[in-house]
């Protein structure tokens, strides 16, 4: 017995409870109105986490930020390489024109820029003879030194002729007899004469210089001359001249040949190598005396003579 009671003790409790409540339900009136509302609850614990969902669609962009603040100004960089030279720009307008200067000091004196040499008589020199220089312009009372200068005053080809002194006027003058006997001349005579334009020098001592160009020949040429024989009109006749250079065209001319002062060319003859033109002419003027001339074309060197013409035979 003591081992079913706990069962029966629970039946009974079941069945006790079981009427009760049917003794309630039996004994209970209509429906009272709804309570008020009692206080809420404290809430609850928060529950689990639930796993990460699915990413949503991208949103709309925002709207753009407001600029920021400018920043610090960085270090200057590097310099680049030298660019190419631009072209050139106009010219600008000229400027005023500055105020005069001051003048200088005087300047020194000058050197007697007027002086001058030469040669009398010509600029050609003969070796087998002599010459005379003549000089103006320098200062009165100075030595000058007179030469040929063949190298600019280069020494050893110096010809030096001698010295001369200048006279109140400027002038000199210095005559050499013989130029063979000025030992330079001598030494350089074979340079001079293959020289076409040889500087004749003369130097002052007070610093004057002038120059002027020379030429040498050799020998000097013999005088010209001029023979004709007897002359007939409408007759040949030798018409000679003598101390021609070589090779030159001679012209046998007679003057005054019409009465009226006009000359007339009756021939010519080429000079041989003794410088001899030989001419045979038949002459066509009038009978009377007239003058002929010899005249070398290249040298014009004249010689001259009369001419008897005597009436046609």
């Amino acid at each position: 017995m003591v081992k079913h009671l706990p069962s029966r003790l629970g039946v009974l409790a079941v069945f006790s409870v079981m009427s009760a409540m049917l003794f309630l339900v039996a004994c209970a009136g209509p429906t009272g109105p709804a309570g008020v509302a009692g206080l809420p609850g404290n809430p609850g614990l928060p529950g689990v986490q639930g796993p990460e969902g699915p990413q949503g669609p991208a949103g709309e962009p925002g709207l753009p930020g407001n600029p920021g603040n400018p920043g610090l100004p960085g270090e200057p960089g590097a310099t680049g390489p030298e660019g190419p030279q631009g072209p050139r720009g106009s010219a600008g307008p000229a400027g005023p024109t500055g105020a005069t200067g001051p003048q200088g000091p005087a300047g020194s004196n000058g050197v007697s820029p007027e002086a001058s040499v030469a040669v009398k008589g010509g600029n050609v020199i003969y070796l087998d003879g002599g010459a005379t220089i003549i000089g103006s312009g320098f200062k009165t009372g100075e030595s000058v030194e007179i030469m040929f200068d063949l190298q600019q005053g280069s020494g050893a080809n110096e010809a030096v002729l001698g010295f001369a002194t200048v006279d109140a006027a400027g002038a000199f003058s210095l005559t050499v007899s013989n130029l063979q006997d000025r030992a330079s001349v001598v030494r350089t005579s074979a340079k001079l004469l293959a020289t076409t334009a040889v500087v004749l020098r003369a130097k002052g001592s007070h610093g004057s210089n002038a120059t002027s160009a020379v030429s040498f020949e050799a020998s000097a040429p013999g005088a010209a001359a001029i023979h004709v024989g007897a002359v007939s009109k409408g007759s040949a006749a030798d018409f000679i001249g003598t101390g021609f250079v070589p090779g030159e065209l001679v012209s046998f001319i007679v003057l005054n040949a019409t009465g009226d002062g006009t000359s007339s060319s009756i021939g010519s003859a080429v000079a041989d190598a003794g410088g001899v033109a030989n001419a045979s002419i038949t002459t066509t003027i009038d009978a009377g005396t007239y003058s002929v001339i010899a005249k070398g074309a290249t040298s014009n060197r004249v010689a001259s003579t009369a001419l008897v013409v005597s009436a046609e035979k």
